[in-house]
C-alpha cells in the first residue's frame, strides 16, 4: 500500500471528523489554526529544553556537578508542561485537517519517532533509571544511560526536521 493510502475505514473516519462543524471551524479560523500552532511550537521548546539538558546530563556532556536526580527534578515541571502542550496542540492541528495529515509521509515519519522516543524515555525510566543511587553522582553514567540519552537527542531533532518538513509536503512551497 503507497506511504499516501489509507484503508478504507480509516479514511472514513478522518473524513468524517474532517466534515465536522468543530474542525472545519479551526481549519478556517484567522486566529484559531495559528494560535494552536503557536502553542504547539511554544510546548515544543519547553519540553525539547528541558530534554536537551537532561540528555545532555545524561551522555555526560554538561552539568557534571549536579545528581542526574536533581537534573532529572528541575526539569520535570517544564517536560510534563511542554509534552501537555505538545500533545494537546497536536491533537488540535491534526484534528484540523486528518486526511492531509495521515497521507503526508512527514507526518507518518513523526508518529514513528515520537514512538520511539517515548519508548526510549519510558523504557530508560523503567530500567537504568531504578538504579541512580548507584550511579548518581558520577560524571559518566553508565552506557544504558548514555545510550539513552543519545537516542532522546537524535530523535527529537529528527522529529523536529520532520516535523517542520510536514508543511511543505504537496506543496512544493520552499523548495
Amino acid at each position: 500500500m503507497p506511504v499516501n493510502t489509507l484503508p478504507a475505514g480509516i479514511e472514513l473516519g478522518l473524513s468524517w471528523l474532517r466534515d465536522t462543524a468543530w474542525s472545519t471551524g479551526l481549519r478556517e479560523s484567522l486566529w484559531a489554526y495559528p494560535m494552536v500552532d503557536t502553542a504547539h511550537v511554544l510546548g515544543l521548546i519547553a519540553f525539547v529544553g528541558a530534554a536537551i539538558v537532561l540528555d545532555l546530563r545524561l551522555v555526560g556532556l554538561a552539568l557534571p556537578a549536579l545528581r542526574v536526580s536533581e537534573v532529572v527534578e528541575r526539569t520535570r515541571r517544564p517536560l510534563y508542561v511542554g509534552f501537555a502542550a505538545m500533545a494537546t496542540t497536536g491533537l488540535l492541528l491534526f484534528f484540523a485537517n486528518p486526511l492531509k495529515f495521515a497521507t503526508n509521509p512527514f507526518f507518518q515519519a513523526k508518529v514513528g519517532l515520537l514512538a520511539v522516543a517515548g519508548l526510549n524515555a519510558g523504557l530508560f525510566h523503567l530500567t537504568t533509571y531504578r538504579h541512580v543511587a548507584a550511579w548518581d553522582s558520577a560524571v559518566a553514567p553508565p552506557g544504558r544511560a548514555r545510550i539513552a540519552g543519545s537516542i532522546s537527542l537524535v530523535a527529537w531533532m529528527a522529529v523536529i526536521a520532520v516535523g517542520r518538513l510536514i508543511a511543505f509536503y504537496e506543496t512544493g512551497a520552499g523548495v
